[in-house]
């Protein structure tokens, strides 16, 4: 598949269910571990998912932006030419 509108979408949705599923990991951790690590320790993996929400923020902010410049035409692009199949 190499249609800008679908990859976009595909990577577009798997980036926002990580970061779902990231945000739902934030706050059950402390609330669940805390009973059973230290707090530095606590503190340690919270950082990590702040971490890895900043890592996926950017890759959303990517993700929009790629797909934007696929699907804008060049002047050496300016869509499908003759005897081209439609997508």
């Amino acid at each position: 598949m190499h249609d800008p509108h679908v990859l976009t979408w595909m990577a577009a949705g798997h980036v926002q269910r990580a970061l779902a599923a990231l945000r739902a990991g934030y706050r059950a951790a402390a609330v669940d571990l805390k009973p059973h690590l230290p707090p530095y320790t606590i503190a340690d993996l919270l950082e990590v998912y702040r971490a890895e929400g900043h890592r996926l923020t950017a890759a959303a902010t990517a993700i929009t932006v790629v797909g934007r410049a696929l699907r804008t035409p060049t002047p050496g692009n300016v869509g499908p030419g003759p005897g081209s199949q439609p997508p």
